[in-house]
């Protein structure tokens, strides 16, 4: 779906093989610039009490750590200085989900897909609006220009652009039916900006409902979509159906600046996902290509980490992880702190059967992880055990992993790894 919780890739152009362009792996970061917005991390009481002393609603970004759309969104797009223009019309919020301090958060605004881009009505506590999926510069403020006519109660100025408000009211509040039929509804009689939001809101409702009619609607209105909604539509559609029509509208738009480099990264996954054997190599030497350049002019640490799933699941479509290493150990260095590099570095390394290094970086995850996506990095633990020949130590995490699984209130796919956890323990019984 859209929501890109689980992908994030994307290459260019093949301007050279990525292991010639690629730079050190101790090559200087551009300075850090100046953030447009004071964003508050994690802290929704602070963000609603800030808000309400100023009369003005919330943007919030909900995502997690091991998300890299939602590293995205975080460190590159709310960063934008283009948003400076909009600092004190709102409040502006960034939650990761899966810490306990934001359980009220969660449990007020609660969506499987991740990010998801809200506006709140800080006198209700109500969300007027809710957008599944990364949004670039662009959308994202025209998605806090409807949120703040919706709490205002303006009138939206007709019916195509009144059936997309209500679409985003109705996927806020989780009438997925509701909302559907309000974005067909905008599709059907809208134009310009409301359509194409109409169109791209659609695209990820069916993605996860409806796979043929998903492919339908993405075929035939991605081509006069703007790139940066052109983009993740095309990819859905791709998801769904791997149709010939996106696949060569996804070649045309990985190299379009407009469009956040998450989302171009993605297409360039659903294109060497659908690449013949012949074709997958240089594809994903033309990705590495453009993760280099994209790299290159990141703004900070954090937002080239973003990238860093990317870059192994190219490295793993060439078969060759252990190239994938000194990025991932850079990030892992620049943010201490952070899990997502050592159970990146685990992958590849266990993709290259190097048992020890790969149980050493999942060990260093685990250690800085917190929940329910503890549940997946002990799940990978298991694998790396086994792999390394340990059975013994592979049945005692697994049992670990079991034991938190099932002491979280987990849904969607935390829900489905709890069930596959279950089912190999049980297997693991009759050997």
């Amino acid at each position: 779906m859209i929501s890109r919780a689980v992908v994030g890739f994307a290459f260019g152009a093949i301007a050279c093989a990525a292991i010639a362009c690629a730079p050190p792996a101790n090559a200087p970061i551009p300075p850090a610039r100046k953030p447009a917005l004071a964003i508050v991390d994690d802290d929704y009481a602070r963000a609603l009490a800030d808000a309400r002393a100023a009369h003005r609603p919330i943007v919030a970004v909900s995502g997690a750590a091991w998300c890299d759309p939602c590293r995205e969104m975080r460190a590159v797009v709310l960063e934008d200085p283009r948003l400076a223009a909009h600092a004190r019309d709102f409040t502006w919020l960034s939650i990761d989900v899966e810490r306990d301090e934001n359980a009220a958060f969660v449990a007020r605004f609660a969506s499987e897909a991740l990010p998801v881009v809200w506006v709140i009505d800080t006198a209700t506590e109500d969300p007027a609006i809710a957008w599944r999926g990364s949004a670039s510069v662009r959308m994202v403020e025209q998605l806090a220009q409807i949120g703040a006519d919706a709490i205002r109660g303006r009138d939206p100025g007709g019916d195509p652009e009144a059936a997309l408000w209500r679409g985003l009211r109705a996927d806020a509040s989780g009438e997925r039916d509701r909302a559907l039929a309000e974005y067909r509804l905008a599709t059907d009689k809208g134009a310009g900006a409301t359509r194409a939001l109409a169109v791209t809101a659609a695209v990820a409702l069916l993605s996860d409902r409806d796979r043929s009619a998903c492919a339908d609607l993405a075929a035939r209105e991605a081509p006069a979509l703007p790139a940066d909604l052109a983009a993740p539509v095309v990819a859905a559609g791709i998801e769904c159906e791997a149709r010939a029509p996106l696949v060569d509208l996804a070649r045309k738009l990985v190299s379009d600046s407009s469009a956040l480099a998450g989302d171009r990264s993605a297409l360039w996954a659903r294109i060497v996902a659908t690449d013949a054997r012949d074709a997958v190599a240089a594809d994903a030497r033309a990705w590495l290509a453009f993760l280099d350049a994209e790299s290159a002019k990141a703004p900070s640490s954090r937002a080239r980490a973003s990238l860093d799933g990317a870059r192994l699941a190219a490295h793993l479509a060439l078969g060759e992880p252990d190239r994938a290493v000194a990025a991932l150990a850079r990030t892992e260095r620049d943010l201490p702190r952070d899990y997502a590099a050592p159970a990146h570095l685990a992958r590849a390394f266990a993709a290259a059967k190097r048992w020890d290094d790969a149980l050493r970086a999942i060990d260093r995850a685990l250690a800085l992880a917190y929940g329910p996506h503890r549940v997946a990095l002990l799940a990978r633990k298991v694998d790396v055990q086994v792999g390394g020949g340990d059975a013994h130590a592979a049945l005692r995490t697994l049992e670990e992993a079991l034991t938190l699984a099932r002491s979280l209130p987990l849904s969607g796919g935390y829900a489905r790894l709890r069930a596959t956890l279950e089912i190999r323990r049980a297997e693991w019984r009759v050997r």
